[in-house]
């Protein structure tokens, strides 16, 4: 059931909902993403070393959240809203094993055979 709707119910899917609200919100984040580039949008909050470390591990979250996020959802139903906040801390700490165990040393490997002009 996780796989078909890729681990998240429609939530628009009445009205035209679709259209019109995911184009709404590609707005909102485009205006974020601009206000974020100018440094107007909480600059202080998303300059941190907490913002810059998730960051790094961004790529593993977008790896592995799914999927944790699929064995939670059908393994503990019972537990409710709870299993949210277990599968991000779950997923987090897998992107930080992932990270300093494994994409690291690729990473050296970039920077040491594509250099930046």
């Amino acid at each position: 059931m996780c796989l078909l709707s890729l681990g998240y119910s429609n939530f628009m899917g009445d009205s035209y909902k679709y259209v019109w609200g995911y184009t709404l919100w590609s707005f909102f984040f485009s205006f974020i993403l601009i206000k974020l580039s100018a440094r107007k949008f909480l600059p202080g909050l998303f300059e941190s070393k907490l913002f810059s470390y998730f960051g790094k591990i961004s790529y593993g979250l977008y790896l592995y959240h799914f999927f944790i996020l699929c064995i939670f959802t059908e393994n503990l139903k019972e537990i409710g809203l709870a299993r949210i906040g277990i599968s991000l801390i779950v997923s987090i700490i897998v992107s930080i094993i992932s990270y300093e165990l494994f994409e690291k040393k690729f990473l050296v490997l970039k920077d040491k055979y594509f250099h930046k002009r």
